[in-house]
């Protein structure tokens, strides 16, 4: 059962009540690279706008392992196919459907992605900017094992001679 409060103890001992949040919980960076697309044939210039983009980063980290695990990378590489087109706009963060959550975006004007998570009488309300991205897509998938959902959005935007995706993952906490 998912309680409305946590108690959580500050600095100097005192105890106080927080109420959940939507959290930033990791964001991955990944690069399409475009330099030398000029020599390409255009089989290979086909292949390669539907490549995977890399993870900048090279990481062995607990969350690349959960990311692979899940199929959603694919050793170094996110796999945008599992993203592409996916826009969830209702569903549920549990398997007892208490956390009902919704999204509302607008894919042509992609400004900001509004989030509400309704937990019981309560609503948790976070909105993620797109800024200069694209919108590919948000999904919601347990990666950490802890049976609730984490919200996954993958975003890109074209910088010299590449596009960089980040994937942003949010956690109802």
């Amino acid at each position: 059962m998912v309680k409305d409060k946590k108690v959580e103890t500050s600095l100097n001992g005192i105890k106080k009540e927080s109420q959940h949040q939507i959290k930033e919980f990791a964001t991955l960076e990944f690069r399409r690279s475009y330099v030398g697309h000029e020599n390409l044939s255009e089989r290979q210039l086909k292949e390669l706008y539907n490549s995977n983009p890399t993870l900048l980063i090279e990481s062995t980290t607990e969350m690349v392992s959960n990311l692979n695990r899940a199929g959603l990378m694919d050793k170094q590489g996110l796999v945008i196919s599992k993203f592409e087109n996916k826009k969830v706009k209702k569903s549920f963060l549990d398997k007892e459907n208490k956390l009902e959550i919704n999204f509302d975006y607008y894919p042509d004007h992609n400004s900001e992605i509004k989030i509400v998570v309704k937990d019981h009488a309560k609503k948790i309300y976070k909105t993620i900017e797109l800024s200069v991205s694209y919108l590919i897509g948000v999904i919601l998938k347990d990666i950490d094992g802890d049976n609730l959902k984490e919200i996954l959005i993958v975003k890109v935007g074209y910088v010299v001679n590449g596009d960089n995706f980040d994937l942003q993952i949010l956690k109802y906490q």
